[in-house]
């Protein structure tokens, strides 16, 4: 299951749009369901329930709504739950938080996208107040966050280790 919405935070007063899959795992890999009604619910920070219905399922295994956040909503974590033949299918989640006008911009530059694991680099940091100034003597802090990045040229070789089956007869390139 994957449950999202169109975008992580929303204000007060405002239309959320949520969009949901389901599939099932079969011999064969994911399948689709039969059912194609669901049962969608989303509460508020409170637990109390400001949405619940029953949606259809396309042929495709998705469904989707819409809601409208009070203007007097509380703020904070909200859930949206999928309910399929009575159990939980699927959860997710968005935030409903106060706007508040940023003071300052933040610009962070690199000489290039990505930095391999031990190599050194510089980032250059800019912060400039929305008219014009520069914002000085401002604390700083950052995350540094790794992943594994591989091109999409990249063909992962067997090393023997994997549980792969896949093999590779003379491929040109």
């Amino acid at each position: 299951s994957y449950i999202y919405t169109d975008r992580p935070v929303y204000r007060p007063d405002q239309k959320a749009y949520f969009k949901g899959i389901l599939r099932r795992s079969g011999e064969t890999g994911y399948e689709m369901l039969e059912s194609r009604i669901v049962h969608v619910t989303v509460t508020n920070p409170e637990g109390g329930e400001i949405f619940s219905r029953d949606l259809p399922m396309s042929a495709r295994g998705t469904f989707s709504g819409e809601l409208d956040i009070a203007a007097n909503a509380p703020l904070g974590g909200y859930s949206v739950v999928v309910n399929l033949n009575g159990e939980e299918a699927a959860r997710g989640f968005f935030e409903v938080a106060e706007y508040k006008k940023p003071e300052y911009k933040v610009k962070v530059t690199t000489p290039k996208p990505f930095v391999t694991a031990g190599e050194k680099t510089k980032y250059t940091v800019e912060a400039k107040y929305f008219f014009g100034a520069p914002v000085k003597n401002a604390d700083v802090k950052y995350y540094i966050y790794r992943s594994s990045y591989y091109p999409w040229w990249w063909q992962e070789e067997d090393d023997g280790l994997g549980d792969s089956e896949s093999e590779d007869e003379g491929s040109d390139y």
